[in-house]
């Protein structure tokens, strides 16, 4: 008879970065923040460089890491800061590192503005139509010219002559323009509002089990906020029954089927979905029958013929010991 067959899991997990360093640039004099996130077991030892040289904590530059998520800030930046950054995290099972790069720009230097603006813009509270203010230096013409004083000569009628007044009133200074309020929808990337993908820490293994036995498929799945995970065989969600559970403990996700059928062979998928992302992975329940006489498909009858005849008897599970089968066909033979 066939036993359970189980990889075991390795004893620890090496370091591995969910959520990178990612490059900042600001202006000399404001604040900065550097910030990454690493899982391993056991807890890994992080350690940061700017240009390959170890960053010490100082009264401007505080380093902070509570296991998994590690930060440098920065109170007040200053173009000594500028470089090359290095995360690097290792534990006794490996090493992994994130790099990135912080800019420091000089400050911007303040725009005089014009003594005598060119258009005055004017936002009433009540939302009314926006307004201009266009100054006029001089009139277009003379008072008491008009704008065309040439006799006409085409074939259509001519133009009226438009008197031109002496001193534009401040209502004809004054063009409406028409107003609308404007809407812009900013995206925020993951890692500003602080959520993490899921990540697969330990995968489910390949399983070989004999019908009728327990299996359980288990895996370890981290990710901010935790993530909704889901199970499937051949594309179909799995639902759960008195033979089949779902478990999970913190971040160990396990699918257990207490006694296992034939039908449930096949390769199972292990689907972890949270807003940041989604992460997933495959395993294959192999089950493997034993069939005897007593589990035929149909009830034996007793055969006669000559001696060393051959006959058939059909089984619901592939044999794997004829030897068995036939010592017990000699029995009733």
């Amino acid at each position: 008879m066939f036993g359970l067959t189980v990889k075991s899991p390795s004893e620890g997990v090496p370091p591995q970065f969910v959520l990178q360093l990612s490059h900042v640039e600001v202006t000399e004099g404001n604040p900065a923040k550097l910030e990454c996130r690493v899982v391993g077991a056991p807890v890994p030892t992080v350690k940061w460089f700017r240009d390959d040289e170890p960053l010490e904590s100082s009264d401007r530059v505080a380093i902070t890491y509570d296991g998994q998520l590690c930060e440098v800030n920065f109170t007040v930046t200053d173009f000594e800061d500028e470089g090359e950054y290095k995360c690097i995290a290792s534990n006794e099972f490996g090493e992994d590192s994130s790099t990135a790069e912080l800019l420091v720009n000089e400050p911007m230097t303040p725009i005089t503005p014009s003594p005598t603006p060119i258009v005055e813009a004017v936002m009433p509270v009540s939302k009314q139509p926006l307004q201009f203010t266009l100054p006029l230096k001089e009139p277009i013409k003379e008072p008491g010219k008009t704008f065309d004083e040439k006799p006409f000569e085409g074939k259509s009628k001519p133009k009226e002559k438009v008197p031109v007044d002496p001193e534009p009133t401040i209502q004809e200074k004054v063009a409406p323009v028409a107003f609308a309020p404007m809407q812009f929808t900013l995206p925020l990337k993951e890692d500003e509002i602080g959520n993490v993908p899921p990540a697969f820490i330990e995968k489910p293994s390949d399983v070989e089990v004999v019908e009728g036995n327990p299996v359980t498929l288990s895996a370890v799945i981290t990710g901010k906020p935790q993530p909704e995970v889901m199970w499937y065989i051949e594309e179909d969600k799995i639902k759960t029954s008195e033979r089949i559970k779902v478990e999970q403990e913190k971040n160990k996700y396990r699918l257990m089927i207490k006694e296992v059928e034939v039908d449930d062979e096949g390769v199972y998928r292990c689907v972890a979905v949270n807003p940041a992302g989604k992460a997933s992975c495959d395993a294959e329940i192999l089950v493997e029958g034993s069939c005897s006489i007593s589990q035929s498909m149909y009830p034996l009858r007793a055969y006669t013929g000559s001696p060393h005849s051959s006959f058939f008897v059909p089984c619901r599970s592939s044999i794997t010991n004829t030897s068995s089968i036939f010592s017990q066909l000699n029995y009733f033979l």
